[in-house]
């Protein structure tokens, strides 16, 4: 599964920011977790936003919307990658447990 990439949804920037994009986590359990992308006091900055405090954490601010994009990629991608890492771990273990439980 990998993030979905939106501009709606559950994300309200109280701090007067404009949302430009928002991709999710895409781990159940951090359903409340996006990285998001917005226009903010002239800059262009990427964020982790949270459902649960309604706040943005982990701010990097950019001059310009190219810079913004690429480091938005960048976390959404990094996201993701451990995600699928942390999935193949998971059906890496389960298959090493069947086959040992079949082995007794």
């Amino acid at each position: 599964m990998q993030s979905s990439i939106n501009t709606s949804g559950a994300i309200s920037l109280k701090n007067g920011a404009t949302l430009i994009l928002a991709a999710q986590f895409p781990h159940t359990g951090d359903w409340y977790l996006h990285n998001i992308m917005a226009k903010f006091n002239g800059q262009w900055v990427t964020w982790v936003y949270n459902e649960t405090d309604k706040d943005c954490h982990f701010g990097h601010y950019f001059d310009n919307q190219y810079d913004g994009m690429v480091d938005f990629s960048k976390r959404v991608e990094k996201v993701n990658t451990n995600f699928d890492l942390a999935a193949k771990e998971d059906l890496q273990q389960e298959q090493e447990f069947l086959a040992a439980m079949q082995s007794v």
